[in-house]
């Protein structure tokens, strides 16, 4: 069953009874808020985030999830969440909401390969270099098909950081995209400050 709540935006009713349990964990009269930063760009993230309603700025819309629970979002990142779907995701040890949101970064049809490839590692790849306090980006695609990347934070001076890159990004790439022949670590990991392992 699913809850359509505006004309494109469409939240189950799990997702929505799993919102209304955080927000009982949140401070009396909080509110759901999606953040948008950087839409329409290949860099364009989605986060989601409780807080009292007056402390959201005015030029924020919103819609009513409950009688007594509303998601707010900035009136200027409304055409990023066009045709907006948030989901329950169960899975055994792990409950969170999965989000669709197709106009997040803009026109696709305009996106190069670059683009396509920076949007699926940032939403695919990305999270779990962070949860070691890392980064990447990619730079270029050469002229004979290789992705040129750069290690930051808890990457940069890694000592996994050559297996991290063959065995886990550059496969998951390859897989993804077939006509990328590798990627090439462009990295000065002797310059690496402060290193995960």
């Amino acid at each position: 069953m699913e809850n359509v709540l505006t004309p494109n935006w469409v939240f189950s009713s799990d997702a929505i009874n799993f919102i209304e349990s955080l927000i009982q964990e949140q401070a009396p009269g909080s509110h759901l808020v999606i953040d948008v930063d950087h839409g329409g760009t290949p860099q364009a993230n989605l986060s989601l985030r409780f807080e009292l309603s007056k402390n959201i700025h005015d030029s924020f819309d919103f819609i009513n999830l409950t009688e007594s629970t509303r998601c707010y979002s900035a009136n200027e990142t409304i055409n990023y969440l066009k045709d907006l779907k948030i989901n329950l995701k169960k899975e055994l040890l792990h409950t969170e909401l999965e989000i669709t949101a197709p106009h997040l970064f803009g026109n696709k049809q305009q996106l190069s390969l670059l683009d396509e490839v920076t949007i699926f590692f940032n939403q695919e790849i990305l999270p779990f270099l962070k949860q070691h306090k890392g980064h990447a980006s990619f730079q270029e695609i050469t002229q004979d098909g290789y992705l040129v990347l750069k290690f930051e934070g808890g990457c940069q001076g890694c000592s996994m950081a050559k297996v991290t890159l063959k065995q886990g990004i550059e496969q998951r790439i390859k897989e993804r995209f077939p006509n990328i022949a590798g990627i090439i670590d462009n990295t000065d990991h002797s310059q690496g400050h402060q290193p995960y392992a």
